[in-house]
């Protein structure tokens, strides 16, 4: 997202200023499509938009997407969540509410440089064991990592999918 437009309000207590942001999903040629935040930094209010004009559940697949939903079923699944995430409401980040309702530790889309935008979904089991599943939106394959802490020195981590490898980490700090 980029933001459009930006105006912090304060009008009472510090911590709570009055917000008035917009937000676009950048390099979009046939859609405008983003966020308009209103209220207050302790109570915020999200709204969609669009140029044209197109209904909440298209807006909401330009925005996450940066296409038309196909209505695939784990497409489908999460624009959902996202939707339920956003009407939520509760201050927290939408990636973190969502991530927490699917009973994941990280949920994000993250910038791959030229390959585009990736959802990256993340579960920790361990304190030592961390699964990561990462896809690009316009790939066809994803990447499961598994990251294994052997020691407080060393570390395991193995990635199979679109890039395949294993990788034994040493570390070793000294002041």
């Amino acid at each position: 997202m980029s933001i459009e437009s930006g105006v912090l309000r304060f009008a009472g207590p510090y911590d709570d200023p009055g917000l008035d942001i917009v937000a676009i999903r950048p390099n979009l040629r046939q859609q405008r499509v983003g966020v308009q935040i209103l209220g207050t930094a302790q109570r915020p209010q999200v709204r969609l938009f669009s140029d044209p004009e197109m209904p909440d559940s298209e807006k909401l697949a330009w925005l996450v997407l940066g296409r038309p939903a196909t209505g695939a079923g784990a497409e489908a699944a999460v624009l959902q969540q996202a939707a339920l995430a956003l009407l939520a409401g509760d201050g927290e980040g939408v990636g973190s509410r969502l991530a927490g309702f699917l009973g994941l530790d990280q949920l994000e889309l993250v910038d791959r440089g030229e390959n585009g935008e990736a959802l990256s979904l993340g579960k920790r089991f361990s304190n030592r064991l961390y699964l990561n599943y990462e896809r690009g939106l316009l790939s066809t394959l994803g990447t499961v990592s598994v990251f294994y802490e052997i020691s407080r020195w060393l570390s395991l981590r193995a990635r199979a999918g679109e890039e395949n490898a294993i990788d034994v980490i040493f570390l070793r700090e000294f002041d």
